[in-house]
């Protein structure tokens, strides 16, 4: 059996958990559930548990990155391709102020967000799997979405940047349509979207 865990910040927000919570629940998993990452086997007498970060924001980069690192563990990292740069100036502290006013409804800075080099380190780690989050973020069950771009397009930018296949998409905020669906399912493995629900496999 099979639970996904959805995270979005790495400190005290509306969307997020301070550090000191993130590490408590990351604790209290490693030590009752086998971590999993997409396609692993599953061990079919236990839950097994995917760890997955929506936006790949900076702080995933800086404070929930290392916590893998300290418990052993592995994430899924869902990234809004167009929204990241190869590399930034600004300083750590700029960039995680940043996410403090950020938001997909007013353009957030490239700077807000994992560089592409950031997200290299990560993917040769083995402890991040890449998932595509579309270009833009945007809700893909809406009129005039140019679908082609949103996933094709971003697949294909990850897997060139990132010199590793990207077999996995999560719906920018959960929504789809059965003709998003359909054509997810011609480029991607595997589709995630927010809700309940308990799974027996891949």
């Amino acid at each position: 059996m099979l639970i996904t865990l959805l995270y979005h910040r790495a400190f005290a927000c509306r969307y997020g958990n301070s550090p000191e919570i993130l590490e408590k629940h990351f604790s209290f998993l490693k030590e009752n559930y086998p971590i999993v990452l997409p396609l692993d086997p599953l061990d079919k007498k236990k839950i097994s548990l995917c760890l997955s970060f929506d936006d790949a924001t900076f702080d995933f980069y800086k404070i929930v990155y290392p916590l893998l690192h300290a418990y052993d563990l592995k994430a899924l990292l869902a990234v809004p391709v167009g929204f990241i740069a190869e590399d930034t100036f600004y300083s750590d502290k700029e960039r995680l102020s940043a996410l403090k006013e950020f938001s997909f409804h007013s353009s957030p800075p490239s700077h807000s967000f994992c560089s592409f080099k950031e997200l290299h380190e990560m993917t040769l780690s083995s402890r991040v799997h890449i998932a595509s989050h579309g270009m833009h973020h945007t809700n893909l069950s809406l009129p005039g979405v140019d679908l082609s771009l949103e996933l094709e397009v971003s697949k294909k930018i990850l897997e060139q940047r990132l010199s590793t296949p990207i077999h996995s998409f999560v719906f920018p905020y959960g929504k789809y349509n059965k003709e998003v669906l359909d054509q997810a399912k011609k480029h991607y493995r595997l589709t995630f979207r927010i809700g309940n629900g308990l799974n027996f496999s891949w």
